[in-house]
């Protein structure tokens, strides 16, 4: 698989604007057709919109979300640090109106809080070392009278204030 820069892909932007290429309600339209929409295709991993140009012998793909972007708001849409935003958080969709611009942050937070909480506790569950059912189980020995000691060796945890934080803080991923 070609890996394909980020670089490339807003030349790609820029290479279409010149030539013609407009997205009109959510469709791209060539300068080479009259009436026709072109055949979109979904690329790649993100699963957004794409189409093919070429350029000086060279085919680059052109996600369409960042076109409208450029039609949009002109070359700040390109500018290093800022990512295109579907308002709708469907990245399907590319109407006018749902297209924005936005620092990553932003975009992270157009998603629903459930979606980034559920990110977030998958990302800490993988760099956590106990599982929700260790950290329960831990909770109930000591509640049933295990010494930080006992549990310490059970659980074979080396520092006393780890134990005790893991004990007396919200330490587990799922929120009841």
């Amino acid at each position: 698989m070609i890996m394909i820069r980020e670089s490339d892909f807003a030349k790609a932007v820029v290479y279409a604007y010149k030539k013609g290429y407009r997205v009109i309600d959510g469709h791209v339209m060539s300068p080479y057709r009259d009436t026709q929409p072109l055949i979109l295709s979904v690329y790649g991993n993100p699963g957004y919109y794409t189409f093919s140009i070429r350029h000086n012998k060279r085919r680059y793909k052109v996600r369409v979300h960042q076109l409208i972007a450029y039609q949009k708001f002109g070359k700040k849409a390109l500018s290093p640090g800022i990512q295109v935003r579907h308002m709708d958080d469907n990245r399907l969709n590319n109407r006018y109106s749902n297209i924005r611009i936005g620092s990553a942050s932003d975009n992270s937070m157009d998603r629903p809080s459930e979606q980034r909480q559920e990110q977030s506790n998958k990302a800490a569950s993988k760099r956590r070392k106990y599982s929700d059912e260790q950290i329960g189980e831990m909770r109930r020995l000591h509640g049933e009278g295990w010494s930080y000691k006992q549990l310490m060796e059970k659980f074979n945890i080396s520092s006393k204030g780890t134990m005790s934080n893991i004990i007396n803080n919200d330490y587990t991923t799922t929120k009841e």
